[in-house]
Order: C-alpha cells, then sequence, then structure tokens
C-alpha cells in the first residue's frame, strides 16, 4: 500500500510538472468516453430498454392503406374498426383512440388540455395500472356510463396540486361533467402521442355511420401462438370482405399490422447506430492522440528512468509506476468524461428533436 501512495504522489508530481501535456490529454479522453457515454445512453433509453407496456413483443398497430394513392398508414374508420373487432381470429385485445383536444374548466383559469377518447379496455391492454384510484371499466364505453375521465400524473400534478382527495371529484371539459376516476402511473404515455386526460369512447350509432371519417387510431394483442404475418394474411382478407360489403367507402383499401416497437421507433434505429459508431472512432482517435502525447513524454523521462534503474528499480517497478501514471490520466479524463456526458444527455432531452421518440 505505501509503494501504491508512492506511485500515486509521484505521478500527481509529474502532472504538474508537465501541465499542458497532462491537460490536453484529459480533455481528450473527456471529449472521447463523453460523447460515447452520452450517445449510450441515449441508445439505452430509446433503443434498448424495452417498451413500458406489457407485453411490448405482441402489440401492434393496425392502420388502414390504399396504395393507390400511395397512402400506407391511415386512421381508421369506426365501421371497419367495428368489423375489425368483430371478425379477426388473431388478436385477442383490440383498442382505438382519437385524439380530441379539449377546454379543462373548474379550477382558476381555463386550459386547453391533450385529450383522446378511448376504448375501455386500452389500459389493461397495455398493462396500465392506476397509481390512484382505477383505470376504465369494460362497461364505461356504453352512452351514459361514459362521463368518467382519467388523468395523466403530470396533469394531475400541475392541475390538481396531487391532491389524494382528487377522485370523485368533477372536471370539465368543454362544457360537459366527467367524474375523475384515477390517475396514470409518471411513465405512462400513450404511444406517441401528447395526451394527459382520458375519457371512454363509445362505439354508438352515431360513430358507425361514419363511414368515410378515417379518425380512429387502433392498436391490437396478438393471440399466444399467432405470428405477424398470420395477422397480415387475417387483416388483409377482414378488409377484402369489407370491401365488397361496403364499396362506396371501402374501394381500394386495406390493412396493415406493424410491431409496436417499429411504428414508435421507425427508421432512428439506424441513425443511432450510425452515430454510435462514429463517437466510437472519436474515442479511438482521442486514445490514440494520449498514445502519441505519453510516447513522446517518455522520450524525454529517458534519463529520468535511467536514473531509477541505476538507484536499483527493477522493469516491474518502472512497469508499476508508468501504468500508475495511466490510470491516473485515464481516471480524470473518465470523471471529466462522464461529468460532460451529464450535462450532454440534459442538453439532449430539451433541445432534442421532436422527432426522436422515448428521448425523455
Amino acid at each position: 500500500m505505501d509503494g501504491l501512495l508512492s506511485d500515486l504522489r509521484y505521478g500527481l508530481r509529474v502532472f504538474i510538472a508537465s501541465p499542458a501535456v497532462t491537460l490536453i490529454a484529459i480533455i481528450a479522453l473527456a471529449l472521447g468516453i463523453g460523447a460515447n457515454s452520452a450517445i449510450f445512453s441515449v441508445m439505452n433509453g430509446v433503443l434498448l430498454r424495452p417498451l413500458a407496456y406489457k407485453d411490448p413483443d405482441r402489440l401492434v398497430v393496425v392502420w388502414e392503406t390504399k396504395l393507390s394513392k400511395g397512402i400506407k398508414q391511415e386512421q381508421v374508420s369506426p365501421p371497419n374498426y367495428r368489423g375489425w373487432m368483430e371478425q379477426n381470429r388473431v388478436f385477442d385485445q383490440m383498442a382505438a383512440w382519437r385524439e380530441e383536444p379539449r377546454v379543462l374548466t373548474g379550477g382558476e383559469s381555463p386550459e386547453r388540455v391533450d385529450t383522446a377518447l378511448i376504448s375501455p379496455g386500452a389500459f389493461e391492454l397495455l398493462g396500465v395500472k392506476a397509481v390512484l384510484g382505477r383505470t376504465f371499466s369494460s362497461d364505461e364505453g356504453r352512452p351514459g356510463r361514459n362521463q368518467v375521465a382519467i388523468l395523466s400524473y403530470g396533469l394531475w400534478q400541475r392541475r390538481f396540486g396531487g391532491d389524494q382527495s382528487v377522485l370523485g371529484k368533477t372536471a370539465t371539459l368543454d362544457g360537459i361533467s366527467y367524474t375523475i376516476a384515477g390517475v396514470t402511473p409518471p411513465e405512462f404515455r400513450l404511444l406517441d402521442t401528447p395526451s394527459e386526460l382520458w375519457v371512454p369512447y363509445t362505439l354508438d350509432s352515431s360513430e358507425l355511420n361514419q363511414r368515410g371519417a378515417h379518425t380512429l387510431r387502433v392498436i391490437a394483442h396478438l393471440k399466444p401462438g399467432v405470428t405477424l404475418d398470420q395477422a397480415r394474411s387475417e387483416m388483409s382478407s377482414i378488409a377484402h370482405r369489407l370491401e365488397q360489403q361496403d364499396p362506396d367507402a371501402n374501394t381500394g383499401y386495406s390493412a396493415s399490422v406493424v410491431p409496436l416497437r417499429d411504428q414508435l421507433l421507425g427508421d432512428v434505429s439506424t441513425t443511432l447506430w450510425t452515430l454510435a459508431g462514429a463517437v466510437a472512432f472519436v474515442l479511438l482517435i482521442a486514445c490514440a492522440n494520449v498514445a502519441n502525447l505519453l510516447l513522446a513524454r517518455a522520450g524525454a523521462r529517458e534519463k529520468e528512468i535511467a536514473v531509477r534503474s541505476a538507484l536499483g528499480a527493477n522493469p516491474a517497478r518502472l512497469t508499476r509506476q508508468l501504468l500508475t501514471e495511466s490510470v491516473l490520466l485515464g481516471l480524470a479524463g473518465g470523471l471529466l468524461g462522464l461529468l460532460l456526458a451529464a450535462w450532454s444527455i440534459s442538453i439532449l432531452k430539451e433541445l432534442g428533436p421532436a422527432t426522436l421518440p422515448r428521448l425523455q
């Protein structure tokens, strides 16, 4: 231990004696380590962590398509959504929602809130449980029983001050009163939507008459043992039958099934992996530059090493001293790099592109 402390003290004196070389080496390492740590943190949050839903690998997004007009992903009409639910044999759960921003009143001032009308079973499909109260029950999608609302955690904190007694109170949306039934977990987000308040979606006769209105987004859960190809084939067949039943509204339309991860991430994975490769080269260049600096400094220390050898220092002792100095340099560069990475991640979260999913 005494020998190690002696090596550490001597290494510090060497660094202080040549501050320019030391500072350049630490900055080079910090830039390489910081850039790699920041990009890996982004990749971990965006690509590597599993989606925050139940059975994420079994979740798919279902779209209508009209390839004759180049439409690969179009929202679904309510009658077709009803037909999909009744005829499919590949999904054990299916849910839909429609975004409708509304004005929330009843507090100090009105507030525009991103609201979504959502199938009551959607929260169960996604595996989301309320941190306060409950989610929707299955019968709350029926007319007369759909005057309930669920708040996001952020809206609960911002608008209601995190009041634990908020359950049962009234939220007034565009003049219509809803009873607050629950609050979602802080990390919950409905796919890539900004919605923070949800009310039950009611598939009633007025909705079923909207054959030309493509307003719904649909998510589904594959049955055990059903493959993605089987689901795509099934949905294409159902779309063909719906086209024959209602050619005026459905001519040219088909259906596509997209894994949820692909839907949320899109082409961002290729971009991030390319960026990770680029910053890895930055780290390699930094290491090469530091190695050249240390070699140049070793040449200038030939007399010192010769004197120490003449005084009885064996090669192992000299090697240990040089390794100790390298470890000190690496630790200093690593600590500064991690501080730089933490700062960079904060900047990325604030100023990063809105199109980058799961950035927060």
